[in-house]
Parts: C-alpha cells; sequence; structure tokens
C-alpha cells in the first residue's frame, strides 16, 4: 500500500466586506456620472457673439476642461463667421497644439479685450511630435477662427475683441 501524504488544507477564500463593495460601486458610479456630464456639456455648448473689426462672428466658448481639451478637433469644419473662444483665469503665455485638427485655423492671442498677437492659416498636424504655437505677450482668452480669416478682415495685434451675449440667448 502506498503512503498517502498529507495535502494542507485550502485557506478559505476571502469575501470582500460589504463596506469595500459599496465604496467600489460608488466610485464607478461617480466615475461614470462625470463622463456623462462632460459628455452632456460637449454637446451643450455656451453660444456668444464676438465682433472683430466690425465683423461678427458665433463662437462657442470653451469653458469647461473637457472643451478646451477637445477645442475644435475631430470636426470636418468650421462654419464660416463661427469660431472658438478660450477664456483663462490668468495672463500667460499659454501653449495649442492641433491635436485632432481636420482643417487648418487662425489662432487669435487676446489681453483685455484686445488682440495680442495672431498665428495665421496654422494647419492640422501631419505628423508626430505635434507642433506647438503660443504668443509672443501673455494671453488671457484665444479664439480660433477659420485660417484666412484674421488676413482677410485685416486683423492686427491692438484690435478690439468685444464679446457679446446674442439678444436671443438672454
Amino acid at each position: 500500500m502506498e503512503p498517502t501524504l498529507a495535502k494542507p488544507a485550502a485557506e478559505p477564500k476571502k469575501k470582500a466586506s460589504p463596506a469595500v463593495l459599496a465604496v467600489g460601486a460608488l466610485v464607478l458610479i461617480f466615475a461614470a456620472g462625470i463622463r456623462i456630464k462632460e459628455a452632456v456639456e460637449l454637446r451643450n455648448p455656451v453660444m456668444m457673439e464676438a465682433t472683430l473689426r466690425g465683423r461678427v462672428f458665433t463662437i462657442e466658448i470653451a469653458d469647461t476642461v473637457a472643451k478646451r481639451d477637445l477645442g475644435l478637433g475631430e470636426r470636418e469644419s468650421l462654419p464660416d463667421d463661427h469660431g472658438m473662444y478660450f477664456p483663462f483665469d490668468a495672463e500667460r503665455r499659454w501653449v495649442f497644439w492641433m491635436k485632432g485638427m481636420r482643417f487648418p485655423i487662425d489662432i487669435i492671442w487676446i489681453r483685455d479685450g484686445k488682440v495680442v498677437d495672431i498665428d495665421h492659416s496654422v494647419p492640422p498636424p501631419k505628423t508626430l511630435p505635434l507642433d506647438t504655437f503660443s504668443p509672443i505677450e501673455p494671453a488671457d482668452a484665444v479664439l480660433e477662427v477659420n485660417a484666412g480669416v484674421a488676413q482677410e478682415i485685416g486683423l492686427e495685434p491692438g484690435d478690439d475683441v468685444v464679446l457679446r451675449v446674442p439678444e436671443n440667448e438672454g
């Protein structure tokens, strides 16, 4: 008869406590809620008007981190006389890139309601690493419009950028 080798008893698997499961579920629900909120914000843009040298543009305000991160990326085009406005809480030499861009734009750098610099006809990226763009002076906002618009209207540093809520918006 062969000897039987004794095996140690398997340790019982520890079950997660109900408190740990509840916390995990809350974290997942919170994370999903944030994603849903960002998706809703991206689909419900805040709109204003900007006047540059007498020409009125309908602008979308990039007023959240999610909107600023996406910018005009992943869009096929921008309607004529439209743009995207990026307000910031401080004057800095902000850095922009063209991640996900599919069409060229003018980047208009603004401080205290006046143009401080313009990057004309910035093309969409073709290779990595992505080129970056920054103003020659600190700015507290950026307005992106279709390429060639700034030159077409004769926009120059020192020109006013006047923002207003459209009358039908309230």
